[in-house]
């Protein structure tokens, strides 16, 4: 069998060591002359972990199969050019990388795991650990000895593996430009805690997708099998989603997903009766809405159903008494239309069989689960009102000169402009939601949009993703509940902090501030989720006057760290991103501006 290898050679006799498992070079060896191609197999050790946090997955390319001794022929003007180096090694070289194969019969030392030969970038000055297999024989006997050298469990450079045994008692706020291996960091740092003697499920790690969540679990699962810090059976030893497993891991998840978990442990002190069920999808949302908007109108027409019968309007909110407009929303109609359909009874005999119909659909949308079933019996209860109101209109509305609700419906296109009325409300009520903004500083039309929303999920029992993450904070506002979260999660680690949302990092307040066992993970200069509420530059204004420059005793209760080497991209890249991420903080910011730490790259030349 013929085997392959690339070297960055150092000198024209003897290549120089492999730049293995840096950057994101990819393809296949090449050879002009004879035509053949070497064929990419998979490295025994594809399934180590990162390293510094460079993406070398698919990487590395180790054999050669079928080599074409027609690669000596190639012609002499080529940049490739081949020879037969000592001990009949055959060289293919192009510029400064050279290209060996060798026969891994004759050979005793196999290097695995290089650099493609058709990698875009050549680095240099980097010391790599080569993952040798000894091959020791004896002629007398068939007996053959393989020693693999040790390879270790999290590759971290030397500043990551400083940072991952920072106190962990101190908050901690790691600035970590792209590529500079920050998940691995951040997991070392949770395999650290865990060896300093803390229970794994006490510690908590939170990120900001369900994918990243995923990810993080896998990586850390991994790092604590390598470390020996948990007992799986052999035949799930790389289920992380066993029962044991997860037993014994950190609480690994996004902030919906836990404050979700909490909202099932107290429901019942904000009301519920059972734990509400989650509107994940957009398209639920939607039919939420277009439901809000249906019941706006359902609410006009019983002011206005109240009026013709002279039926005494309720006392005005308190917000409403202080000079602002009050919300066109109506959060108990069912009892006004009930008596708004006794006293239509007594004055025009207007009469149907409300309550038993009322009560016939309610008990059906309770069986339903589906939230489609169950809305539309909602309509249907809300088409009952519409044919009192219209009966009540013909007979007295008519006659005192009152607008018909029905031809001149709430103009929503001025308050929410585009080509998609219900689309502009739902982007309105993402953003206002996912700050944390009370409806009442609203105008009329927008706080009565985001009331009847609200309302909305509230009848049905439902919550959506902001509900989540602002429930989880109203449960923490109780110092009983408060003090038992703190106890069950001592230790908070955040990845992606650059995106969290005025919400989320509200939560990161209640949970450490007086505690100081907090790590951030994240950059400035990779926010990217505005469009969805993220607050990035609030979020590190709190983070710092919080956690990092408070004083305690006359030093800083915290300390920041930065992690500037990109093993990702180019070095051109790497520049021109230092260059464009100086216009992305105020230059009169410093506080923030000290977070813009230039990322750097290995020194790279095109081949």
């Amino acid at each position: 069998m013929t085997t392959g290898r690339v070297l960055f050679k150092a000198e024209p006799s003897a290549p120089a060591p492999s730049q293995r498992g840096r950057g994101r070079g990819r393809g296949r060896g090449r050879g002009r002359g004879g035509g053949s191609r070497g064929r990419r197999s998979r490295s025994s050790y594809e399934d180590r972990y990162d390293e510094s946090g460079g993406d070398s997955d698919g990487d590395s390319l180790d054999m050669y199969d079928d080599f074409n001794n027609d690669l000596m022929t190639v012609e002499t003007n080529s940049r490739f050019k081949c020879s037969q180096g000592t001990n009949g090694v055959q060289q293919l070289t192009m510029d400064d990388y050279v290209v060996s194969f060798t026969n891994a019969k004759d050979e005793r030392v196999q290097v695995q795991g290089f650099q493609s030969a058709k990698g875009l970038l050549k680095t240099s000055n980097i010391k790599q650990e080569k993952d040798v297999i000894v091959v020791d024989s004896d002629e007398s006997s068939d007996e053959v000895v393989v020693v693999k050298s040790p390879e270790p469990a999290i590759r971290l450079d030397e500043t990551q593996a400083r940072i991952a045994k920072l106190s962990f008692d101190h908050p901690l706020l790691v600035v970590a430009g792209a590529g500079s291996g920050k998940t691995a960091t951040l997991c070392a740092r949770v395999i650290e805690i865990i060896k300093s003697g803390v229970e794994a499920p006490r510690v908590l790690v939170i990120t900001f997708t369900n994918k990243a969540a995923d990810e993080l679990k896998q990586r850390i699962f991994r790092y604590m099998q390598a470390s020996g810090l948990i007992k799986v059976d052999d035949d799930k030893k790389s289920a992380v989603t066993s029962k044991s497993a997860m037993r014994q891991m950190p609480y690994a998840s996004t902030f919906h997903s836990w404050c979700y978990g909490i909202l099932m442990r107290f429901h019942t002190r904000l009301g519920f009766n059972r734990c509400p069920l989650v509107a994940a999808t957009e398209a639920e949302h939607k039919k939420l809405m277009y439901l809000a908007k249906d019941q706006l109108e359902d609410c006009r027409r019983l002011v206005q159903c109240e009026y013709m019968l002279n039926i005494p309007p309720p006392p005005l909110p308190q917000d409403a008494q202080s000079g602002l407009e009050p919300s066109i929303y109506i959060h108990d109609t069912e009892s006004r239309w009930n008596e708004v359909l006794l006293m239509a009874k007594k004055t025009t005999g207007f009469s149907i069989d409300w309550q038993k119909i009322t009560e016939e659909e309610e008990k059906e949308s309770v069986k339903k689960s589906k939230f489609t079933e169950r809305a539309k019996a909602k309509i249907q209860h809300m088409s009952l009102t519409h044919a009192l109101y219209q009966h009540l209109h013909s007979a007295i509305g008519q006659g005192r000169g009152l607008v018909d609700l029905d031809e001149n419906q709430l103009d929503l296109g001025l308050a929410f402009p585009g080509k998609d009325t219900i689309q502009e409300m739902m982007f309105f009520m993402y953003r206002s939601k996912s700050k944390g903004y009370n409806p009442a500083q609203f105008p009329q039309i927008e706080r009565s949009v985001l009331e009847a929303y609200n309302g909305t999920l509230r009848r049905f029992g439902l919550v959506d993703f902001d509900d989540l993450l602002d429930m989880a904070n109203q449960l923490l506002d109780n110092a009983e509940v408060l003090q038992e979260i703190r106890n069950e999660f001592p230790y908070l680690l955040v990845d992606e902090f650059q995106d969290f949302n005025r919400l989320q990092t509200q939560l990161v307040l209640k949970l450490q501030v007086g505690v100081g066992r907090v790590t951030a993970v994240g950059d400035l200069k990779q926010s990217i989720f505005e469009f969805r509420g993220a607050t990035c530059e609030e979020n590190y204004h709190i983070f710092l006057e919080q956690f990092i420059d408070a004083q305690v005793e006359g030093r800083a209760l915290g300390a920041m760290e930065t992690l500037t080497t990109n093993y990702r991209s180019h070095k051109s890249i790497v520049d021109l991103s230092n260059i464009v991420a100086l216009d992305t903080v105020d230059e009169k910011d410093t506080q923030l501006r000290r977070l813009l730490t230039p990322s750097t790259a290995l020194d790279t030349a095109p081949v």
